[in-house]
């Protein structure tokens, strides 16, 4: 398969993009948050793993991850961050409020 523009069937409890995002440009990388949004399983992660040093790719690792986390934010939340010569992101959804019955 080749992702964003094809995507296999099911839910997921983990999800890896190891060093992908930034090929990928904006607009598949919201493409591609479209597509994760739903195929998670409850509990789920999402892994991010990039690169930070300078590349001729369409986004640099930073920004490529910043593209994801903003386009995923409605529903997913960072949990734990890692910063040195890559920058790992681990994301999971975001709780549902809990409903409120008037009884």
């Amino acid at each position: 398969m080749q992702t964003p523009g094809e995507w296999p069937a099911g839910t997921f409890d983990l999800i890896v993009l190891w060093e992908v995002l930034y090929f990928f440009g904006r607009p598949l990388v919201r493409q591609l948050a479209e597509r994760i949004e739903g195929s998670l399983r409850n509990p789920s992660h999402v892994l991010l793993v990039h690169w930070l040093g300078e590349t001729d790719y369409p986004l640099s690792g930073d920004d490529a991850v910043t593209e994801f986390v903003a386009r995923t934010g409605s529903f997913l939340r960072i949990i734990r961050q890692q910063w040195a010569e890559y920058r790992l992101d681990l994301l999971e959804p975001i709780p549902a409020p809990f409903a409120i019955s008037a009884t």
